[in-house]
């Protein structure tokens, strides 16, 4: 019997999560990089793209090469080009990821070991993308944030960021409590069980009949006895693992329902603080308009006096005249 859930069903997972965690992450970008660091960030994404590119052309080169027996220099040779082509990508993007990372500690964070890093670029790395993973990084800037704001009161800034980062975080909190909700209830684990079930029963009573079948030899009717009490064990283990996810189910479900009433106090003090950084921003725009136009003065208005038009003027009154 398989366990339950089995890694099979987490990898799919993964796969399935990265939208939404993509999505979480672009929102946890917005909050903590400035317009350049965004920009240099996309820079990184690019660098990766053609890395992959590069490591395509390699693979292809190398097959290529094993194939074509007498022209591995010439192979060798295309396959060194790549390479110190790739290379030159990795240092440049590792030289703008750093310059990402840079103004993260600019702003305060101290997170440990490479969190920062994974925090921000792992959005594209395919199965190291793992709610659990996010959130835990995510919780770290928090509390990064937290000690930040705690120093510096009223910082807006900083309070915008540390407020977005927990609403980030419990949006993804609660993204995981409803995906194993939705999967232990009507998805893919209640389903694989009662498929178990239902194999399982069936094979018990296959095995019933036939260690009730006579033209078996006795012994091979105990070895069907034996069998069919087996799979009775498996089907008790199945009714019991239901119960325990029963009540896992109470406990997340109460989980679910403690972080949507966080989720809300944390999205009211985002709107707030937002709120007070639009209206300060707002009063300094109008502020420094209100000084600029005290400075727009005009000269003094120069009165007309063209000597030469004048006589101009004298000589046409005579002429009239």
């Amino acid at each position: 019997m398989p366990d339950l859930p089995e890694d099979a069903w987490l990898h799919k997972d993964r796969r399935g999560q990265r939208k939404r965690i993509r999505k979480q992450l672009e929102q946890i970008r917005a909050l903590l990089l400035s317009t350049d660091a965004r920009k240099i960030l996309a820079a990184v994404y690019s660098f990766d793209a053609k890395i992959a590119e590069i490591d395509d052309d390699i693979r292809e080169t190398r097959d290529k090469k094993f194939q074509n027996p007498g022209k591995e220099a010439k192979f060798a040779a295309k396959i060194a080009k790549l390479e110190a082509r790739r290379n030159a990508f990795v240092e440049r993007r590792a030289e703008a990821a750093r310059a990402v990372l840079a103004e993260l500690r600019a702003i305060g964070l101290r997170l440990s070991g490479d969190a920062a890093e994974k925090c921000i670029f792992t959005v594209n790395v395919g199965d190291l993308i793992d709610t659990t993973i996010v959130a835990k990084h995510v919780g770290l800037v928090v509390e990064a944030l937290g000690k930040q704001i705690h120093e510096h009161g009223g910082d807006v800034v900083a309070a915008k960021r540390y407020y977005g980062m927990y609403v980030a975080m419990l949006e993804v909190q609660k993204m995981c409590f409803d995906d194993y909700l939705e999967k232990s209830r009507n998805g893919p684990w209640s389903r694989q069980l009662e498929a178990i079930r239902k194999e399982a029963t069936e094979q018990r009573d296959e095995a019933l009949r036939a260690a009730e079948d006579s033209t078996y030899e006795l012994s091979q009717q105990a070895v069907f006895r034996n069998n069919a009490e087996k799979f009775e064990r498996m089907l008790r283990a199945v009714d019991a693992y239901e119960e325990i996810l029963i009540v896992h189910q109470g406990v997340i479900d109460l989980k679910a329902y403690e972080a949507e009433r966080m989720l809300a106090v944390a999205r009211s003090s985002l709107a707030t603080v937002t709120l007070a950084g639009d209206f300060l921003s707002l009063v300094q725009t109008a502020e420094d308009s209100f000084d600029a136009l005290l400075q727009l003065e005009l000269p003094p208005l120069e009165l007309f006096n063209d000597e030469a038009l004048q006589s101009e003027f004298s000589k046409l009154t005579e002429r009239l005249k």
